[in-house]
């Protein structure tokens, strides 16, 4: 797996496709590169860190203000997902900033109303593990461009509830992921 890396272990051909995708231009939008490299979930685990890069951060909008949003966290050996707690939402406006100091709760699923699933990350190549749980709060939002090909960035602290090969265990670290919404 080209994506995953501990601290130090970094592969050629994941330095060649970072440079790769970063030297691409944006699609539409006039905003340029979207700064892939920078979105990933790095977590402290088995004496170092692992390095999981992201590719989107989908929030599915509602009318319904009962109804909570969802969203969902993807990547390269990663799925997570939950719902906004009640009152919070970012809207047809794209209101990313309501989601700053906020704890939002990741749940053992997916996150994708379209291919339910269950949540996990792999801490190593093939090493699927099981999430269970935790939380994210986000402390930063940056970019300038909204969509697909934008660069609408939330960066912050995470916390995952893992099932490992050595028992279940919080792992503790950040996060930086692209936003863009659906609905």
């Amino acid at each position: 797996m080209i994506g995953w890396c501990k601290t130090g272990v970094r592969g050629f051909a994941g330095a060649v496709l970072v440079a790769m995708v970063a030297s691409c231009g944006g699609g539409g939008g006039g905003g340029g590169a979207a700064p892939t490299d920078g979105w990933k979930l790095v977590l402290a685990y088995a004496g170092g860190s692992v390095v999981v890069p992201l590719e989107v951060m989908n929030v599915w909008l509602v009318e319904d203000e009962f109804t909570p949003e969802r969203f969902n966290i993807t990547g390269e050996g990663v799925a997570l997902g939950g719902s906004f707690p009640a009152g919070l939402r970012v809207g047809y406006q794209e209101n990313w900033n309501a989601l700053l100091g906020k704890t939002i709760v990741v749940t053992a699923e997916s996150g994708d109303p379209n291919e339910p699933g269950d949540a996990f990350i792999e801490l190593a190549p093939g090493e699927r593990s099981r999430v269970s749980g935790g939380t994210i709060t986000f402390e930063k939002l940056s970019g300038n461009t909204r969509g697909g090909n934008g660069d609408m960035t939330l960066t912050g602290r995470v916390m995952l509830v893992v099932s490992t090969s050595t028992g279940i265990q919080n792992l503790m670290g950040t996060i930086s992921v692209h936003c863009v919404t659906w609905g």
